[in-house]
């Protein structure tokens, strides 16, 4: 039996310029650009992809915290004075 629905056309994939800026504060330096003016190609259906764009949005998220001092100090308090003894080794 023949499908009686008919079939959509496939859009072509649409390029997006994307820039991603996480503001931890009100000041300049609390923001983290994560990802700087990149070129994606959006491809098929967001539904059909929700799950791994969730993902990868709640992991940004987590690396831009980490980025910032301040926050990744709230969020791992023991590992604020590991990242200075290291910071401080560095720069010896």
């Amino acid at each position: 039996m023949a499908d009686s629905k008919p079939r959509r056309a496939q859009r072509p994939p649409l390029r997006v310029q994307l820039t991603v800026c996480v503001a931890f504060g009100p000041e300049d330096e609390d923001r983290v650009t994560v990802i700087d003016d990149r070129e994606v190609w959006m491809v098929g259906s967001i539904f059909a992809y929700r799950d791994r764009i969730a993902k990868m949005a709640m992991s940004t998220l987590i690396r831009a915290a980490l980025l910032q001092p301040k926050v990744a100090a709230k969020i791992m308090p023991g590992l604020a004075g590991v990242a200075r003894r290291a910071a401080r080794r560095a720069a010896q």
